[in-house]
């Protein structure tokens, strides 16, 4: 049997609460299969998100650049969900843009669709709510932790917690995502070993 990323897509919804038939078949209809490639903008900063993503395979960021720096604010690996979520709800501009950081597969979830199959298929929409619930509550922890502990700790807990970023994420990337440069990643790391 061949992966199938929609099916992925749709038994990742089920995972977040249960989607019943008729809500996985409206799912389904609307995934879009894309490949992405290492380094490509999915979708860039200054423009609404008009798409949730579902990562099949690879990983992507979401970045900003605030005063010319390249802020990495969320990162999200096979098997997740990356949107802009502040224009995902309003389709409000925003200064984040969507990057690819491996190659791989996405399925595109158009928002309009999907908003539109929520309204019939409440279920589908229980199981967005938790995902967005659960993004919410990381990017509060991150933050939390960016304002609380030192260098050091971020990365004592991202090791304990995220480890898998480490395969797959560079490490400018990965030090930008932990509030810190790459030169202190470095030395954290050099410390470590």
């Amino acid at each position: 049997m061949t992966f199938d990323p929609v099916h992925a897509c749709v038994l990742a919804f089920q995972g977040l609460y249960p989607v019943d038939q008729a809500g996985s078949t409206a799912l389904e209809q609307l995934g879009r299969v894309q490949a992405m490639v290492r380094g490509e903008t999915i979708q860039p900063a200054g423009q609404p998100c008009r798409t949730l993503y579902f990562v099949a395979e690879g990983s992507v960021r979401i970045h900003s650049m605030p005063d010319g720096h390249d802020v990495t604010e969320r990162i999200v690996l096979a098997g997740g969900f990356a949107a802009r979520g502040e224009s995902l709800f309003d389709q409000s501009t925003v200064d984040k843009g969507i990057e690819c950081l491996e190659d791989g597969v996405l399925v595109a979830l158009p928002t309009s669709a999907l908003f539109a199959a929520f309204e019939a298929h409440r279920p589908l929409e229980r199981a967005f709510y938790k995902m967005v619930e659960r993004d919410y509550v990381r990017q509060i922890k991150r933050l939390e932790r960016i304002q609380t502990l030192s260098p050091a700790e971020r990365y004592a807990r991202l090791l304990d917690e995220e480890p898998e970023l480490l395969q797959h994420v560079p490490l400018k990337h990965l030090a930008s995502y932990l509030g810190i440069t790459p030169e202190s990643l470095s030395r954290i790391r050099a410390r470590r070993t």
